[in-house]
């Protein structure tokens, strides 16, 4: 954890990189949004955000996951047909060929610390696309704070989690990832506020619908 969160200077140092200007990064023009991390570029290409994951919108009859459909709202009115600029990160796509970038607005704010700082979505930890996660979780964790977004809905009944270190995951401790985490990977979380609160994002394999659910 220390790599992240121990050095003052680093969060200074990438707030300096952001006010660099936009002119060193990729325009382009947002043509539909998705959801509250994916959008369609005018040239039909799939962008999804870097560092983040956003409540699922249901598609073809599917219920939308807790929060997904403001998160998508939030998302339109800060981007929708505007000029954008992307920045990719070290690795391009992911295994759905979308491209993975860190995105500005036309006038260089960054895109998505702003979907954190306003509780539309949570941190990702995905190496080797974490230049920006120390950021990142400042971010999630005013909005946390402050209960903004889906953490005004965050279930905080305590239950433990089991995190694995080395993926930054939690899960339930009848989980089969879970339970096969090793000892020196393993670490326990005292319920849903606490694992976010480190970046740990959920599993997908018990945790299938989200965690964040209206009370």
């Amino acid at each position: 954890m220390k790599r992240f969160f121990g050095i003052a200077g680093s969060i200074l140092l990438i707030l300096l990189i952001n006010i660099s200007g936009v002119q060193a990064k990729e325009p382009a023009r947002v043509k539909w949004i998705v959801d509250g991390d994916t959008l369609i570029l005018n040239s039909g290409k799939t962008v999804r955000y870097i560092g983040i994951n956003a409540p699922e919108v249901g598609f073809s009859g599917k219920e939308s996951e807790f929060f997904g459909q403001e998160a998508r709202e939030f998302h339109a009115n800060l981007l929708d047909k505007r000029k954008i600029f992307l920045e990719y990160g070290s690795e391009k796509r992911d295994r759905y060929g979308r491209l993975l970038a860190y995105v500005y607005t036309h006038d260089g704010r960054f895109a998505n610390r702003i979907l954190l700082k306003h509780g539309m979505a949570h941190c990702l930890y995905r190496p080797p696309n974490i230049k920006y996660f120390a950021l990142f979780l400042v971010a999630q964790r005013d909005a946390m704070q402050q209960k903004l977004g889906m953490w005004s809905q965050l279930d905080r009944d305590g239950k433990p989690l089991v995190g694995n270190k080395r993926s930054y995951r939690f899960h339930k401790p009848d989980c089969d990832f879970g339970s096969k985490t090793r000892r020196s990977n393993r670490t326990e979380f005292e319920g849903l506020w606490d694992a976010f609160w480190h970046g740990y994002a959920p599993c997908k394999r018990c945790f299938p619908t989200g965690v964040v659910t209206q009370k």
